[in-house]
This record gives C-alpha cells, sequence and structure tokens, in this order.
C-alpha cells in the first residue's frame, strides 16, 4: 500500500492507495467513516490534484482528512 501524507495550514490528509486485491477489502472497511472519502490523488507540476467527482473514473484513494482548530 502507498501512503502519501498532505499538510496544508489547517489540515492533514492521508491518501491510501491499495496496491493488492487484499490491500483494497481493508480500505472498504473504513470507507463509511466521517471525514474519509475514496478519489484520487495525483501529482503534477503545480501540486497534488484530487478528483473526488465520482464520474471521474478512478477512484483507488482512501482519503483520510484531518482538521486541527
Amino acid at each position: 500500500m502507498k501512503l502519501q501524507i498532505l499538510t496544508k495550514e489547517k489540515e492533514q490528509w492521508l491518501i491510501l492507495t491499495p496496491e493488492t486485491d487484499f490491500e483494497e477489502k481493508v480500505l472498504k472497511m473504513f470507507e463509511n467513516m466521517p471525514n474519509v472519502y475514496r478519489g484520487e490523488f495525483r501529482e503534477c507540476q503545480a501540486g497534488y490534484v484530487r478528483s473526488w467527482n465520482e464520474d471521474c473514473g478512478h477512484r483507488d484513494d482512501l482519503i483520510i482528512k484531518f482538521e486541527t482548530k
């Protein structure tokens, strides 16, 4: 499983990308928890681009969002 950590001013994101069918099954157990999304994070020249739109197709990544007060 690949793990990316993205930190912004008051937000932290953990992006988990499964690499096997077993890892995908494990991530499915967490899909319905608060602040957990399925989507895609990919790098580009300007930084990270995220896509949570179901119409975009690729939704392999599990994205966990943390906010600090």
